[in-house]
């Protein structure tokens, strides 16, 4: 599993890579004014596809991440 994070203006952009199997993961430590992550999922079966945005409460989010995956969440926050 590998993660990188940017932000900027506002903006914020989250990218997990899976490298092996699928997966449970807990995001922590977000900005408290975020509500909600827009979901993009890219696999061998999926090329590029948008899912169910991610509630986000108390600083964090729950997904789950495919097998051989990208997933990209994208959000909006007043803190940076």
């Amino acid at each position: 599993m590998l993660f990188t994070a940017f932000a900027g203006g506002g903006a914020l952009a989250l990218h997990v890579a899976n490298l092996g199997a699928g997966r449970d993961v807990t995001l922590d430590g977000l900005a408290g004014d975020i509500r909600a992550l827009k979901a993009v999922v890219t696999s061998e079966t999926d090329p590029f596809r948008e899912i169910t945005p991610l509630a986000v409460a108390g600083g964090a989010a729950r997904l789950r991440v495919p097998a051989r995956s990208l997933v990209t969440l994208l959000g909006q926050s007043q803190d940076f």
